[in-house]
């Protein structure tokens, strides 16, 4: 008894919104003998611009992880075609922008929660100050009261 386990893209597509993601499917295949006993699916979405071949290299190390084949130069030609295809200059510079205004409303949103804490701190030892300043207030007032 022989088990096989292999990989292969199995559907390549991409997104309908239109940002441009490169969508594929790989097909890992187990047979045993010559009976496929399982089918399952590992699923890549790839960004406009993004490198290719290091997104690839990683998915390959995970597929080795498992004891399947490597997707091979066939199947990764056929990627970079799709994405030749949808990531034109205009989409990758959109995505580009997309995530730069990402990470200035996420970098915003950082300061604004550190301000609000900030102010908080500021509010909470305000409080305990006029605390501290009415006991002390308090316990002069009654030493006085005490000497009299």
């Amino acid at each position: 008894m022989t088990v096989t386990k292999t990989s292969m893209v199995d559907m390549v597509g991409f997104d309908v919104a239109g940002e441009g993601m490169v969508q594929v499917r790989i097909a890992k295949l187990t047979h045993i003998d010559d009976t496929l006993v399982e089918r399952a699916y590992h699923r890549i979405n790839l960004p406009p611009g993004h490198d290719i071949d290091e997104a690839m290299a990683a998915v390959n190390a995970n597929l080795a992880d498992m004891g399947y084949s490597a997707v091979g130069e066939a199947d990764i030609s056929l990627i970079k075609a799709n994405a030749d295809v949808q990531w034109t200059p205009e989409r990758i510079a959109a995505y580009q922008a997309k995530l730069e205004a990402q990470a200035a409303a996420d970098e915003a949103a950082r300061l604004a929660a550190e301000q609000e804490a900030a102010d908080a701190a500021a509010a909470q030892q305000a409080e305990l100050d006029a605390q501290i300043a009415a006991a002390v207030q308090e316990a002069l007032a009654n030493q006085g009261g005490a000497g009299a």
